[in-house]
């Protein structure tokens, strides 16, 4: 009996080790239709990482702005937009996709699981 409860002790112990060092799957970038889907269905955080100007001249519906050299000071701001879920999904866009590409380490860095970087915010027209 106690082989028993020493086996079943040792087999949850090894089971809970193995969940913690599960990883969501990571989202793919540069997906339009996936994008569209989370923004407009699935409630994700839009989220444009360009200058204030390049944000006023034109940005997403929806789209909440914090520039990518701001991001890693602003992540408790982050945390509030997505009413501090970490697997809540994120879609980055910037003009080119090079900021978007560096917000969404950031983002990954700071413990978010679900971001996308759409790359270039034209992509969003695109079908």
């Amino acid at each position: 009996m106690r082989k028993l409860v020493k086996f079943l002790l040792a087999s949850l112990a090894f089971t809970g080790v193995a969940f913690a060092n599960q990883k969501s799957a990571k989202l793919p970038d540069y997906d339009t239709k996936l994008a569209h889907e989370l923004v407009n269905n699935k409630g994700a955080l839009l989220l444009d990482v360009r200058t204030q100007a390049e944000y006023n001249q034109e940005h997403l519906p929806k789209a909440q702005r914090i520039e990518v050299s701001e991001l890693a000071n602003k992540i408790d701001e982050v945390k509030k937009l997505t009413k501090g879920k970490m697997d809540h999904p994120i879609v980055v866009y910037c003009r080119s996709g090079a900021r978007s590409g560096s917000a969404k380490k950031i983002l990954e860095k700071a413990g978010f699981t679900q971001v996308s970087n759409l790359g270039s915010y034209k992509n969003w027209y695109k079908k």
